[in-house]
């Protein structure tokens, strides 16, 4: 881990303070039922987002957030099962809000808006760590399900209910399959962020809509 540790990133500045704070536990205070320290878990959470943001995650371990922290590597494991829950809480609670689905009366226009959002947000440090979470995902079956269950269906719910908008003002076919169509539209989006075979831009949001509308 020889990539320097820089200190003015996207995810990293909000939470300057946390990181910076001195965080060595005295042993005197580690008691049995102790609570948690909700200032320790947010320096734990901003510190593993600006890691994966500088070192990918190639980089990525407790052990390192353990030593640019100074928190023990058995605290933190009390915390989070693994590396990757670490980080999935990390992009949930402070790197990853959820967008706020329009609500324009019109399928088109709150597609467009919506998926130009989300592409917006994947071009920045948030793309990073949504790739190091799907390849983890694919080799721990516990972590794919929470992956699944905390970050996708929160996804995939506010697009739903615009189809089911769609569906009730009459722009949407009555029988179509909301679940593949969702597929189909966060699949072309997930295939270029984990591929990178194109980009992620506002033509491809264009183009999935369209075929969207093209087939409602």
């Amino acid at each position: 881990m020889n990539a320097p540790f820089r200190k003015s990133n996207f995810l990293y500045e909000p939470f300057r303070k946390y990181y910076q704070r001195p965080m060595l536990e005295k042993p005197s205070a580690r008691r049995l039922g102790r609570p948690r320290d909700p200032n320790a878990d947010r320096r734990l959470l901003a510190t593993a987002l600006k890691l994966i943001e500088e070192r990918g995650y190639a980089g990525f371990s407790i052990d390192e957030i353990a030593r640019l922290t100074g928190i023990s590597k058995a605290t933190i494991y009390r915390r989070w099962k693994s590396a990757g829950e670490l980080l999935l809480d990390a992009l949930l609670q402070l790197g990853a809000e959820q967008i706020p689905p329009p609500r324009t009366g019109r399928l088109e226009r709150d597609l467009s808006q919506y998926f130009q959002s989300v592409v917006d947000r994947l071009n920045g440090p948030v793309g990073e760590v949504l790739r190091s979470l799907s390849a983890e995902a694919q080799v721990k079956d516990e972590f794919r399900t929470a992956f699944r269950d905390r970050f996708i269906a929160g996804r995939r719910a506010p697009v739903r209910e615009m189809l089911r908008d769609a569906q009730r003002r009459g722009e949407l076919a009555s029988g179509v399959d909301l679940e593949l169509l969702l597929d189909f539209v966060f699949g072309a989006i997930w295939y270029r962020l984990l591929i990178g075979h194109a980009p992620l831009n506002r033509k491809l949001v264009q183009g999935v809509v369209a075929l969207v509308l093209k087939h409602a």
